[in-house]
């Protein structure tokens, strides 16, 4: 595995470097620094053991994968992104999951089509998906009902902020109130 040297450079669209401890992919636009901490395992890296190619033989995490929960009003947009941006790549967006307005993709390899072979949505894949939202709707992530790169949230699609509405009474976006025995007796 070649691993980044002192004559390792960047071009004008960075480079992409990877994690020796869990693989994910980061992208940088210089090497004017000792050393980095790895947005998903959160390990400080010296900047000589991040690895130039795709690890093969590190294992994946156990964990759901960083996916990205998005608006499902505006589906054809990830599509279109996923068609034109990263089909080229080797890489689509799949659609997972849908409850109310948010919907989850998963980041996969163009020739799999497995929930177990999705892989982290990569940091660079979210900005070039924020410049894509920007270019065609001008709008920012907190436009849209729902914008994350996040852990896959499972079914439902239940939300960190989901679980305090639920504690005030409220009821997140997707769900709706079971009504409970005696409600259903009365109208039986």
């Amino acid at each position: 595995m070649k691993t980044v040297t002192k004559s390792t450079r960047a071009p004008r669209m960075g480079k992409m470097i990877y994690c020796p401890k869990c693989a994910t992919v980061h992208r940088v636009f210089h090497f004017s620094w000792s050393a980095l901490i790895c947005h998903d395992c959160g390990s400080l890296i010296d900047k000589y053991e991040y690895l130039l190619d795709k690890p093969t033989h590190i294992e994946k995490p156990n964990r759901p994968v960083y996916s990205l929960v998005f608006d499902r009003n505006y589906c054809q947009c990830v599509l279109e992104f996923s068609e034109v941006v990263l089909q080229p790549r080797g890489y689509y967006l799949d659609e997972v999951d849908a409850s109310g307005s948010r919907q989850v993709w998963h980041y996969m390899p163009i020739d799999k089509r497995d929930y177990d072979d999705a892989e982290d949505l990569p940091l660079h894949v979210w900005d070039d998906f924020m410049l894509w939202v920007w270019d065609q709707f001008k709008k920012n992530p907190d436009d849209f009902s729902v914008c994350r790169r996040m852990i896959d949230p499972g079914l439902g699609i239940m939300l960190p902020e989901d679980f305090q509405l639920i504690e005030q009474g409220s009821l997140p976006d997707g769900c709706f109130k079971i009504a409970d025995k005696q409600q259903t007796n009365n109208h039986d």
